[in-house]
C-alpha cells in the first residue's frame, strides 16, 4: 500500500496500526515550535484514533504527543517541534508517525490534495 498508495484517490484500511508516509520533501527550521506539517491527506473516521511518533523522527517531535482524531473528516496536519541549531528534512515515502485506532474500524483516506 505504501509504494503505491498516491496512485488512488481513495483508500479503506481496516488494520489497527497504520504507518503513515509523507508525500513530499520538508524542512523543519530551527528552534521552531508548532511547525505544521501537511501529509496531504484527508481522513474520514466514525471513531477515535490516536496519532503517534515513530522513533525516526530523530530530534524532532510531535507538539502535542499523542494527538486524538476524534470523529468526522479532517485534514492530517501534524504539529512538530525542531529544538535544535540546524534546519531537518524530512523525506517523501518516510514513515513519520502511525495512525492507532481506538476500536477494530477502518479508516478512509482521501489522497487528492497537494500542499
Amino acid at each position: 500500500m505504501v509504494s503505491n498508495q498516491w496512485k488512488y484517490k481513495y483508500m479503506y484500511c481496516e488494520d489497527i496500526t497504520l504507518d503513515i508516509p509523507i508525500p513530499w520533501d520538508i524542512e523543519i527550521p530551527e528552534n521552531t515550535t508548532n511547525f505544521n506539517v501537511d501529509f496531504g491527506i484527508n481522513i474520514n473516521t466514525p471513531i477515535t484514533f490516536m496519532i503517534v511518533p515513530r522513533p525516526n523522527l530523530g530530534h524532532i517531535r510531535m507538539s502535542f504527543s499523542p494527538q486524538v482524531m476524534n470523529p468526522g473528516i479532517h485534514r492530517l496536519i501534524i504539529s512538530m517541534d525542531n529544538t535544535t541549531n540546524k534546519s531537518i528534512k524530512l523525506y517523501v515515502s518516510q514513515h513519520y508517525i502511525t495512525i492507532v485506532s481506538l476500536s477494530n474500524q477502518g479508516i478512509l483516506f482521501n489522497y487528492n490534495s497537494t500542499p
